[in-house]
């Protein structure tokens, strides 16, 4: 059974007659201060790599009711899409902790990643455990997607 598709409106049905490298770079650096802004951080608080797979890591300000002391970050790669991770005690690898649901699109609505995290906060079970698989998303798409939406051409 297919899921929801991964890109919706424009870019989900556009034929692709542009793509480069540099736009797609330029496109999710924008997209992820975006997002940073929505969760009132700076851009200081992100990490962009726009190698394959891209992905990008958000540190956020505060903890977890359920992970006291362990700050929260949210991360995204072209993979999995967005997840929500805490830092662990001994500073080794995040702890991811749920996924956003893939019917939300490769590339959500910073407002989308925003209500993720305050469900997160309150404690309600939001998302989902297992980490969605996108490796069959078309990158050519996804940059297509982040230019139309976060870049002026």
């Amino acid at each position: 059974m297919r899921g929801a598709p991964l890109l919706t409106g424009a870019a989900a049905r556009s034929e692709i007659t542009w793509y480069d490298d540099d736009t797609f770079d330029r496109g999710l650096r924008a997209y992820i201060t975006a997002v940073a802004r929505a969760l009132g951080v700076g851009a200081e608080s992100t990490t962009v790599d726009t190698t394959a797979p891209a992905s990008a890591y958000l540190a956020l300000d505060g903890t977890l009711p359920v992970y006291p002391g362990r700050e929260l970050a949210l991360l995204w790669d072209e993979g999995h899409g967005w997840s929500a991770a805490v830092e662990t005690a001994s500073g080794e690898d995040l702890v991811v902790i749920r996924h956003l649901d893939p019917a939300h699109g490769a590339v959500p609505a910073p407002r989308v990643l925003a209500r993720f995290v305050e469900a997160l906060r309150m404690g309600r079970p939001v998302g989902r455990t297992d980490p969605p698989d996108l490796s069959g998303l078309d990158r050519r798409h996804v940059g297509e997607r982040l230019a139309e939406l976060y870049l002026d051409r």
